[in-house]
């Protein structure tokens, strides 16, 4: 009896992720700017897919009231598109690229970190913020696929510990998002 085979599916890809990044500390005050461009090409089956372009450009902010003990630093991060707010065509998938869309809408992130050191080895961390997400389109080819994404609480908490021959660093991050609306 002859067995049946079925075809094989090919799924690959590549990404090509440029980042610039600048980052500067002044006083108590601290500055950052940073975009990307991303160049992907991806297989799945017979169908290939492309996602070119630039993701959004990252505004941050802080300032920080510093003592030996605590530190307790204000943020505001701000994300602004400066490239196409979309997907590919086929949706891509992060088992097999990193970057799977372009940019989202304008994003403002206000958020408190405080950090507390016991001695020199060891430093807890804990870090709340809000995520305040614009709404934006996700496909190029349909000027109608638009979603407005729910706002997020999130939050961090780390410990670390630092030997002369050994680091151990624990941690855990939380991301509570409200409903979105497509």
């Amino acid at each position: 009896a002859a067995k049946l085979r079925r075809p094989k599916l090919r799924h690959d890809g590549h990404q090509l992720y440029m980042s610039a990044d600048y980052f500067q500390e002044h006083g108590y005050s601290e500055y950052g700017l940073s975009f990307s461009y991303v160049n992907t090409s991806a297989t799945y089956g017979a169908v290939g897919e492309k996602l070119n372009g630039l993701t959004d450009a990252s505004v941050h902010y802080g300032v920080k009231n510093a003592n030996d003990r605590y530190t307790v630093k204000y943020t505001v991060d701000i994300d602004v598109p400066i490239g196409d707010s979309r997907t590919g065509s086929i949706p891509l998938s992060d088992d097999l690229v990193p970057v799977t869309r372009l940019s989202e809408g304008l994003n403002v992130r206000p958020g408190i970190e405080v950090t507390r050191r016991d001695g020199d080895e060891n430093i807890w961390h804990a870090a709340v913020g809000y995520n305040i997400k614009g709404g934006y389109n996700y496909s190029k080819e349909n000027s109608e696929a638009s979603v407005n994404p729910g706002d997020a609480i999130e939050g961090k908490l780390s410990w670390s510990h630092a030997e002369k021959n050994y680091q151990l660093r624990l941690a855990v991050e939380t991301f509570f998002n409200s409903k979105t609306h497509v």
